[in-house]
């Protein structure tokens, strides 16, 4: 069936491989599926992990520390056994899957519906699981996977073990002789940043423990000088230069990246007049023995607010993730209550000093963000309180993002969402401004599928499409339920493409024609009476 078409964008994610291995599931339930059954090395039983099959949520039981906790994070060992025995609480339809941080089943038991009865799911822990779920009800009973390894005593070496070790270490040591004329050099002769944001320099140190170093000159009435040290003897420093504060103040702006290696001994020889670096080429030095031995050059390039506009990410983007967060937002100004609502914005030169929510309305620093309600008419527009706002950077790419929760947000009513740069800020001219805005409204939270009432699907497998307001990248759950004497449930997992449309497979090759089913995108969408037919 053909997915409608809308004026949603997105990037477009794959849906779950169904390549799987077999688990065994006791009592009521049968089967479970999954990835690894032999127990962890030395490892005789399975541990146990016992939960409350809910609708409203996974109920802990046991161990004692997730006794009573809703959704509780499972803590794994990787390479041990697992057991998780669980038990239908409520009597509606659920199973347990495992599933890694790309939505990927690891671990899926089959459904089961009746009141009381259990069902254990065995399985080796890796660390590619990241989360446990109900197939049917994957908004409610969800919670974390933290696979984390478990610290080991270190074993005694024994005569033998240790005059390898002796071996190797000489050995070691000779190719340490190697490197002796190793000569040192900045991985780059040439870096460029915005005034504004942090420039990173690296220098390989050869053969030496520390280094003096120098950025600027006379003529562009700037130079510092300090000593690098590799205190994480990897042989390399990189050096961070906040160009906010090193034109002046007491503040240096340079530190070093790797907070195991050393800035020290800072001498400020000239200090910029204006109250932050401007933009010009600047002699970088590094120095042993009296002599210059490695240069580079940082040029610092005018800052720019190029634009913004008005994106969605689905509920389970993290925020405290930049590149994943990043990779999540789509364009589009339509937002579904639940999803995040965000703002992109374009701009360099800010990266020093946006560090946190706070400091997207800062008098010292000239900003200001306002999210607020549009059209508003005799009445003053309601905002949006920073504390309810998350900032997101994106230095690397010159951009920021600042979501949130559509909760919050009145279904179909327009909101504008305004970053302004005032001339508090000293790479904005007196007496002018830089401003970028988005607006978007929310929408109800909603699915479709492309089908006219009753469907007759064949005996076979089945291609359902429709087409959804939720974010793209969410993953959606379709069931199809058989009613009357031939009762099933056959459940689909598609994701959210980037157009809005989704479609899913469902196979009735072992169900008998005549049998009614009823279709349905689990919490979004109306239900769709239909039957199997023998065409």
């Amino acid at each position: 069936m053909d997915a409608d078409t809308t004026d949603l964008d997105a990037d477009e994610q794959t849906s779950p491989s169904t390549r799987r291995a077999f688990l065994t599931a006791a009592a009521v339930g049968g089967t479970a599926i999954g990835l690894g059954t032999v127990p962890g090395a030395g490892q005789t039983e399975p541990e146990r992990i016992e939960l409350g099959g809910d609708t409203p949520g996974w109920v802990g039981r046991a161990p004692a520390d997730i006794e009573g906790e809703t959704n509780p994070t499972l803590t794994l060992v990787p390479g041990r056994s697992y057991e998780v025995v669980w038990e239908n609480v409520d009597g509606q339809p659920h199973n347990f899957v495992v599933r890694d941080g790309d939505g990927e089943d690891i671990v899926r038991s089959e459904i089961i519906s009746e009141e009381g009865a259990t069902q254990t799911v065995e399985f080796e822990a890796t660390e590619a699981m990241a989360e446990y779920l109900c197939e049917v009800h994957p908004t409610t009973m969800l919670g974390d996977v933290s696979v984390e390894e478990q610290d080991t005593p270190t074993p005694t070496p024994d005569a033998d073990e240790e005059e390898d070790t002796e071996t190797e270490t000489e050995t070691e040591d000779d190719d340490e002789d190697d490197d002796d004329d190793a000569e040192p050099a900045f991985e780059s002769d040439l870096v460029e940043e915005q005034v504004g944001d942090v420039a990173s320099l690296t220098l390989d140190l050869g053969d030496r423990d520390e280094m003096r170093v120098s950025i600027g000159s006379e003529a562009v009435n700037y130079l510092t000088s300090f000593t690098v040290v590799d205190g994480s003897d990897d042989g390399e420093v990189t050096i961070e230069l906040n160009t906010f504060v090193a034109g002046s103040g007491d503040d240096p702006g340079v530190s070093a990246a790797d907070e195991d290696d050393e800035i020290r001994d800072v001498e400020r020889e000239l200090v910029g007049i204006d109250p932050s670096l401007s933009s010009a080429p600047y002699p970088v030095e590094a120095s042993a023995d009296g002599r210059v031995v490695a240069e580079s050059l940082l040029v610092l390039q005018p800052r720019e607010t190029e634009g913004a506009g008005a994106g969605v990410a689905p509920r389970r983007a993290d925020t405290t993730q930049s590149e994943d967060f990043a990779e999540a937002v789509t364009e589009r100004r339509r937002v579904a209550v639940g999803d995040w609502a965000v703002l992109r914005v374009d701009a360099s030169g800010l990266y020093a000093t946006l560090d946190e929510a706070a400091d997207l309305r800062s008098d010292e620093y000239g900003y200001d963000l306002t999210i607020e309600e549009a059209d508003v008419i005799n009445r003053s527009p309601m905002g949006v309180p920073l504390d309810e706002i998350a900032l997101v950077t994106d230095a690397e790419n010159d951009r920021f993002f600042a979501a949130v929760d559509s909760d919050r947000f009145d279904v179909d009513q327009p909101y504008e969402a305004t970053f302004t740069i005032t001339d508090a800020n000293p790479y904005v001219a007196d007496g002018e401004e830089e401003s970028v805005s988005a607006s978007f409204r929310t929408v109800e939270r909603t699915a479709t599928i492309d089908a006219e009432e009753p469907v007759s699907v064949p005996t076979g497998e089945v291609t359902l499409s429709g087409t959804t307001t939720v974010a793209p990248g969410t993953t959606l759950t379709v069931s199809a339920t058989g009613e009357g004497g031939d009762e099933f449930l056959k459940i689909a997992r598609p994701t959210v493409e980037a157009d809005g449309a989704w479609s899913a497979s469902l196979d009735f090759s072992d169900v008998a024609p005549g049998t009614p089913v009823t279709f349905e995108v689990v919490g979004l969408s109306d239900q769709i009476e239909g039957e199997v037919s023998e065409e």
